[in-house]
Formats: C-alpha cells, sequence, structure tokens
C-alpha cells in the first residue's frame, strides 16, 4: 500500500513538470516591471534600445490584459510611432517627467494589405517615455492626461 502511494505521488509530480514544460514551450520569456499609471499597476516590458524601439509590439498576437510595453528615451523631443505589422489595437500614452502628457485612444491595427508602416501616431509634445497598453485600457482603468508614471 505505502509503496503504491509513493509511487502515484512520483508519477503525478512527473506529469505536472510535463505539463508545465510542454505547455511553456516555444513561449518567450518576458522579464516584466511593475509600472504605476496613476492607481493601476501593469507589467511592462521595458524598450530601451535601438532594436527594441524599432521592433516594439510588431508581430504579437496579443498582450495580456494588465500588461504593456515602456518605450524609454534619453531624451524629450515629439515622438512618432507606426503600426508595422502590429495584430491588435493599442492605447498609448505619451509621457514627460513621470507625468502622462497625451493619450491616444484605439490606434487600429492595419487591416488587409496594409502593413502599418502607414499608419502612424505623432505626439503633439514632446515625451522621454511612451506606453502601449491593449485598446480601451485607459479609459477602462480611469487613466487621464496628468495621471503620474512611476516604476
Amino acid at each position: 500500500m505505502r509503496n503504491t502511494i509513493i509511487i502515484s505521488l512520483i508519477l503525478i509530480v512527473l506529469g505536472l513538470a510535463w505539463l508545465t514544460f510542454s505547455v511553456n514551450v516555444g513561449k518567450e520569456k518576458r522579464d516584466l516591471s511593475v509600472l504605476r499609471v496613476g492607481e493601476q499597476s501593469l507589467g511592462v516590458e521595458i524598450a530601451d534600445s535601438a532594436e527594441e524601439w524599432s521592433q516594439g509590439l510588431s508581430g504579437r498576437e496579443q498582450l495580456s490584459g494588465d500588461e504593456g510595453m515602456l518605450f524609454v528615451f534619453d531624451d524629450q523631443v515629439r515622438r512618432s510611432f507606426w503600426m508595422r505589422q502590429m495584430r491588435f489595437s493599442l492605447d498609448m500614452m505619451f509621457i514627460r517627467d513621470g507625468r502622462i502628457n497625451e493619450i491616444v485612444r484605439n490606434v487600429p491595427a492595419p487591416s488587409g494589405s496594409q502593413d502599418g508602416t502607414e499608419i502612424r501616431v505623432q505626439s503633439q509634445e514632446s515625451a522621454d517615455w511612451v506606453l502601449e497598453v491593449n485598446s480601451g485600457w485607459a479609459q477602462e482603468h480611469g487613466v487621464e492626461v496628468g495621471d503620474e508614471v512611476t516604476y
């Protein structure tokens, strides 16, 4: 009886290990930082190099509900973003000195034969950070211009 219990436990542990491995095969490992936007928290990937800025969220199938990408720049200038190879719509928040100074809501993903390079979003003011989240996230969470952003 005791051997049967031990063997059963070993099989359960091995089964769980296999299941965990098989579910995570093919998923990219992403390091997320916690970002506070007003009273909300979300996990963000930090894009702080030219390669990461260019790639952004392009080619991704989706973005989890409370996740985003924070583009971090060393200077404060007007920013221009494209929607190249995007598969879902976004809200973009332009941030200067830790405060949101502009929100562009519901930026559409390209459709049909578009590749997204023709869909551009230009900030009206200078920014040193840009936060991209799922379309509707800002409204759903009551995020407004002037809200503080920290990580």
